[in-house]
């Protein structure tokens, strides 16, 4: 879900595809989390696109904390620089809480020594459109995201990941994409083919022409009407 909303969105585990492949997905997403933690433990972040993730929390695999394309965990910790309408950097302190509902995001907004409060939302993109609306941007193109791919990509190798049945790995998405364009231009060659397989169809049956450049039946008698 590119809207980044904490609720599932769509029944059942069917997005999380075979237990083998979301096990080997877990395994190459795992090395990364344990080279992301090391270097939380050595300087205290890890950068992940235009996030620096402070901490990583734990994973709570309640389907209100995950859905196909995003998983929430609470205690996770970042920081993203970002700017006001007036060019000011402003730095984003992200955090993802826990509650009776479900998870709710957090992000506390300072500029140099001055706090300019915190927004609070019951989803990611909520709560960006409220840090968005305070610093006085639009928000009618792209936005920051909550999270990015950077940073789910090492939060899919936290442990009870594979156990988030709705979620799909990036690795899975990144083959079914593989699949459908495989599909879509085989589609596509066989469409070409068919089409130029009409065409030569088509001049096979139209009766030849004699020297005089009009048609002639099989038996070489024009079919002018003559």
């Amino acid at each position: 879900s590119s809207s980044q909303s904490s609720g599932g969105s769509g029944g059942g585990s069917g997005g999380g595809g075979s237990s083998s492949s979301r096990s080997e997905a877990f395994k190459e997403a795992k090395r990364l989390r344990q080279d992301a933690e090391d270097a939380i433990k050595s300087s205290g972040y890890v950068r992940c696109g235009g996030l620096k993730v402070l901490r990583l929390g734990m994973i709570n695999t309640e389907e209100p904390y995950h859905d196909r394309s995003y998983i929430w965990p609470p205690n996770f910790k970042a920081k993203r620089n970002m700017e006001n309408s007036n060019g000011q950097k402003v730095g984003a302190t992200c955090s993802i809480l826990r509650s009776k509902q479900g998870p709710k995001f957090a992000v506390s907004l300072q500029m140099g020594d001055e706090s300019l409060g915190d927004v609070f939302s019951d989803s990611a993109q909520g709560v960006m459109l409220k840090v968005y609306n305070k610093l006085g941007l639009s928000t009618s193109g792209k936005m920051e995201p909550f999270l990015g791919l950077d940073a789910m990509r090492i939060i899919e190798g936290m442990e009870n990941a594979a156990a988030c049945n709705k979620y799909t790995f990036l690795s899975q998405r990144r083959q079914t994409a593989k699949s459908e364009r495989r599909k879509k231009d085989g589609k596509s060659k066989g469409d070409t083919k068919s089409s130029s397989g009409d065409k030569s169809r088509a001049g096979e049956q139209r009766s030849p022409k004699g020297s005089d450049g009009k048609h002639r039946d099989r038996s070489g008698s024009s079919n002018s009407g003559e």
